[in-house]
């Protein structure tokens, strides 16, 4: 019975797509591709359990005030991938959370910068910019960030009401 306990407990199976870490007596030792392998049970354990593929993250909508003191609400999109399983699993401890995290942070930074009409007309420089300040970021965790876009840039009902305002005000000259 424990002959059977400890082969079932040494074979496993790493699914396509993932990719796990392997520790000997809790300190990382091997990395583990797609397949069927062995570990020494008791002594090895299964650490971590990476997704190596494309993976989308929600950036929830934020409340971001403008470089002309306009309210905007802007959400985006991420996507990203594991590209170092070791430095994935022991530089960082929640992925998603921290990317997260990361990219509301510079989406605050950036948008902050700029005034409201530029920002509405601007959203693949604005793209560009988030892109590269991100991916710098999640370089040394082991994670490329393949692309970050602006879904919406909502002005907020003060906003919209100024906007209309400057465009009213900045119409075709009428002369006297």
């Amino acid at each position: 019975m424990v002959t059977l306990y400890t082969l079932f407990h040494s074979i496993v199976r790493v699914r396509r797509g993932f990719t796990y870490t392997v520790e000997r007596f809790g300190q990382y030792c091997r990395t583990l591709e797609p397949g069927f392998h062995l570990i020494v049970p008791f002594v090895e354990q299964i650490g971590r359990r990476i997704n190596m593929m494309e993976t989308m993250l929600d950036i929830p909508p934020l409340e971001v005030l403008c470089a002309d003191n306009a309210k905007v609400e802007v959400d985006a999109d991420c996507c990203f991938l594991v590209t170092n399983p070791v430095k994935a699993s022991y530089e960082i401890n929640d992925i998603s959370y921290a990317l997260r995290i990361l990219a509301m942070t510079n989406i605050r930074t950036v948008v902050g910068l700029m005034e409201l009409d530029k920002m509405l007309s601007a959203r693949d420089d604005i793209n560009t910019l988030l892109f590269a300040v991100v991916s710098r970021a999640a370089e040394p965790w082991g994670i490329k960030v393949t692309r970050i876009e602006l879904r919406n840039i909502t002005p907020l009902t003060a906003a919209k009401t100024t906007v209309r305002q400057q465009h009213a005000n900045t119409g075709p000259a009428t002369s006297p």
